[in-house]
């Protein structure tokens, strides 16, 4: 009880949690890191980076060139345009010089510089655009290129660009990469977690690669072996739980979060290919004697995670694949495994 003649002092009211509306205002790295969308996928086309399809001479690269001139003038960005300029007056002309332009345009890029990365990264996505199939032999040292820069760099900025170049590349090169998605697999499984990454580096990476993994899917159809390739090879990894030690568990993480991106839709749904790419999944797991403890927890893992970002109405037709699996499976061993896990997940 208050003395008397002293006012007693008003209890102070609990601020709610209420989004500031201010437009300016700090963000730790983590919370921008969190509201990054790494999604050019369900874009078309970069619509600053339009040229006339009918002009043979007419290209992405030089297009892109001209407009970043005007836009970025840091000393690292207008030495590099004083370079690759002479290179670039037409399509023809950057065939020609692909493999000059390439040198450079890594060259400054490795570099790190936070105020040119934006317009090289994108200037590489134009440059692969450009190349098509010729950007092949470029192609694996670029995606290391990349996604290095992403994992290290600690401008929030310049690893949106990284993994935004990185999808372009993907989505641009992507009738050459589906037929066998194994290599690049392979060269991506370090940024997936098979070597020491943060977080959002095993997400982006798994985020981007799950756009190739779902085309997979979309061929199926046409041609069971992409898509089973690519399973098949998820899985092998999976079964080196003793090489990879203490890096497994971070691994097995990426993985997971590669295939529920695949096969996740919008507005809490599954994508259209993501029955035939679950069926597959589960057909990976159970077949023969394969179905290893590891392999379990990962279909585990990621039936899990689908389950928490569906309803119950759009997680149906994963249900009715794994009990249509389940009434086909004539191997006894293979149906009890199977089912044992149906009740873990349950």
């Amino acid at each position: 009880m208050p003395a008397a003649g002293r006012t007693p002092r008003p209890k102070k009211v609990a601020k709610s949690g209420t989004t500031s509306t201010r437009k300016y205002r700090f963000q730790s790295f983590n919370q921008r890191i969190a509201k990054l969308n790494i999604d050019p996928i369900h874009k078309t086309r970069r619509t600053d980076t339009e040229i006339n399809e009918d002009d043979p001479t007419a290209s992405y690269f030089k297009t892109d060139l001209d407009r970043w001139k005007d836009l970025n003038l840091s000393e690292h960005f207008s030495n590099f345009c004083r370079e690759v300029t002479p290179l670039s007056d037409s399509l023809p002309q950057i065939l020609h010089y692909h493999a000059d332009i390439i040198r450079i345009l890594t060259a400054y890029i490795g570099k790190g510089d936070s105020n040119s990365l934006e317009p090289l990264l994108s200037l590489l996505a134009s440059f692969a655009h450009d190349l098509a199939s010729k950007f092949e032999s470029h192609f694996s040292n670029t995606v290391v290129l990349i996604t290095s820069l992403a994992a290290k760099h600690s401008d929030v900025e310049v690893i949106e660009w990284s993994f935004n170049c990185l999808a372009w590349l993907f989505k641009y090169l992507s009738r050459l990469l589906v037929p066998d998605l194994r290599p690049l697999l392979r060269v991506m499984s370090p940024f997936l977690g098979k070597e020491p990454q943060k977080f959002f580096t095993i997400r982006f990476a798994a985020e981007s690669m799950s756009f190739l993994v779902r085309k997979a899917a979309l061929v199926y159809h046409k041609t069971h072996i992409p898509l089973e390739n690519a399973i098949s090879f998820i899985l092998s990894e999976v079964d080196q739980e003793e090489e990879l030690g203490s890096s497994a568990p971070l691994y097995f993480h990426g993985l997971k979060t590669l295939l529920v991106d695949a096969i996740k839709g919008i507005d809490r749904g599954i994508h259209s290919s993501g029955p035939v790419l679950y069926a597959c999944l589960l057909r990976g797991v159970f077949l023969g004697s394969v179905a290893t403890k590891d392999r379990i927890e990962v279909l585990e893992g990621v039936t899990v995670g689908l389950i928490h970002l569906t309803e119950a109405t759009t997680f149906q037709p994963l249900l009715e694949v794994a009990l249509r699996a389940i009434e086909e499976e004539t191997d006894q061993q293979a149906l009890d495994r199977c089912s044992s896990a149906s009740l873990d997940i349950c």
